[in-house]
């Protein structure tokens, strides 16, 4: 049997009990493209008709299911503006090509509980690949 993006599907886990499990856990399959954690991604993001900017030293909250955090770090985006740009995690986290895994791949941007802007990976860079020492954010601009 095989289940495909957006299909509902049960299966049985083994030994985790079911207080073990929460909402924004992936599930994949260890030895056919295994799920991994991502230390950066490129994103195509748009910005909603918001009074509010993302500016430099701006903390945000990125909700793709687990609510990770992230830092921007460039002059701003405004109201109305698509940019593509470079985000790096503070906290790694499962983040997918949009092209490839769609339902892993998009991601909204909230300040003080409202959400601001709307976005799709476009790239990402695994933890494999990097060292995460000094896990400083940023958000590069690219136009």
């Amino acid at each position: 049997m095989e289940a495909l993006s957006g299909n509902i599907v049960g299966f049985n886990v083994g030994k985790i009990r079911a207080k073990e499990l929460r909402r924004g856990l992936i599930c994949s399959d260890t030895k056919n493209d295994p799920a991994g954690e991502a230390a950066s991604f490129i994103a195509l993001i748009a910005m909603l008709n918001s009074p509010s900017e993302i500016e430099l030293g701006d903390k945000l909250k990125i909700d793709y299911q687990t609510g990770e955090t992230i830092e921007a770090s460039s002059k701003f985006i405004k109201s109305g503006d698509l940019a593509t740009v470079k985000l790096v995690l503070l906290q790694p986290a499962c983040v997918e090509n949009f092209q490839e895994y769609p339902s892993l791949g998009h991601f909204t941007i909230r300040q003080m509980n409202h959400t601001v802007a709307v976005g799709i990976t476009k790239d990402v860079e695994n933890m494999t690949t990097v060292s995460y020492d000094n896990p400083t954010s940023n958000i590069d601009m690219y136009y």
